[in-house]
């Protein structure tokens, strides 16, 4: 839940009807009764998320805290240092553990610097998706992202080998993602229903601009 997104994502009109719908779709639609439902989020977004969960019938299990390795400075009194995720699950169907190790409930990661980041603003480390999916889901397994964002949910599937099934609002993001992981795994992206490539797809999109953004 991004600020990146503007007046489509956090607009404090709507974002309460699109979460629901989000959560009311992901529920009838793609995820399993025992799934186990994880959240990176703001701060300030707390409140509205677990009362969004409860209106769906899951609860906050715990709170997982990302442990940063610098600082971000912004208008707030302190360097926000770390960012919060909830856990949980739709009641009463506890989900899956496949790992034998237990973990705390802190998880000290890297975040990117500014120059790292140059085409996404907030990409998460591979191990924010990738610890639950060790935990929960067993290799070959499948996973549902409804913000990939920068992708790091993809990577983090193709580094653990577990399936990701991903959407994004944002073109520009699906690009992103698409283009970060050819470039990681060596493999051509191929649209669904037709075979063709990306780069054959994104050449008949955007024809000369195409060329040009090469």
């Amino acid at each position: 839940w991004s600020a990146s997104y503007g007046t489509t994502w956090d607009d404090s009109s709507q974002g309460v009807e699109l979460y629901d719908g989000f959560i009311a779709a992901a529920v009838a639609e793609a995820i399993t009764e025992d799934a186990a439902w994880y959240c990176w989020h703001a701060s300030r977004r707390q409140a509205m998320l677990e009362a969004c969960w409860e209106k769906a019938g899951a609860f906050v299990h715990q709170q997982i805290i990302w442990v940063k390795d610098r600082g971000v400075l912004t208008r707030s009194h302190y360097l926000w240092k770390h960012e919060p995720c909830f856990m949980g699950w739709r009641r009463p169907n506890r989900p899956p553990k496949v790992a034998e190790e237990t973990l705390p409930s802190t998880w000290e990661m890297p975040s990117f610097a500014k120059d790292e980041r140059t085409d996404h603003p907030t990409p998460k480390p591979l191990d924010a998706f990738g610890i639950p999916m060790r935990q929960h889901v067993a290799r070959g397994g499948l996973c549902y992202e409804p913000f990939s964002g920068s992708g790091s949910q993809i990577m983090a599937g193709e580094a653990n080998g577990r399936r990701v099934f991903a959407m994004e609002i944002s073109p520009a993001y699906v690009d992103v993602a698409v283009e970060r992981w050819q470039a990681e795994t060596g493999k051509d992206a191929i649209l669904d229903g037709d075979c063709r490539t990306f780069a054959e797809v994104k050449a008949e999109r955007l024809g000369d601009k195409a060329d040009a953004a090469a």
